[in-house]
């Protein structure tokens, strides 16, 4: 496999565990299990996990706020700062950028490079007041 580096974990959809047709859990691996672990970082409201009060990101407090170019650079630089933790991506790689930004509603992009990978990952992040989704864009899968 050429992307083992990128770790092993079980797979997740949204909060449920994937059984696999054995039923057994499923697996993530390579890619796979380096964007579950980026979207799960993105998707966590920071104090979200218990045994690490600084995993995540503090979207609620951005939700509450007006549009303007000072908020959309503060939760760019902290996003672009919580997904620059994971040690399999390239330092630097990682750009966020503010897509939309409406009262309770707001889409940011991702775009980063694994270590020793030449296609970089594009998650999209939709964070809303009654939900955070997390999709995959052309990442070289």
């Amino acid at each position: 496999m050429a992307d083992e580096h990128l770790g092993v974990d079980m797979a997740f959809s949204n909060t449920d565990f994937i059984i696999a047709p054995s039923g057994d859990v499923a697996l993530a691996s390579g890619r796979d299990c380096l964007l579950q672990d980026l979207m799960h970082r993105c998707t966590t409201p920071k104090g979200g996990l218990w045994y690490d009060a600084e995993f995540g990101v503090d979207i609620y407090s951005y939700l509450h706020t007006e549009d303007t170019l000072v908020m959309r650079l503060a939760l760019e630089d902290e996003l672009k700062e919580a997904v620059e933790q994971d040690p399999r991506l390239e330092p630097g790689s990682t750009v966020a950028q503010v897509e939309s930004w409406e009262m309770g509603k707001i889409v940011v992009k991702i775009t980063c490079r694994p270590v020793d990978e030449g296609n970089p990952i594009n998650l999209v992040l939709g964070y809303s007041l009654t939900e955070i989704t997390a999709e995959v864009f052309n990442s070289g899968l």
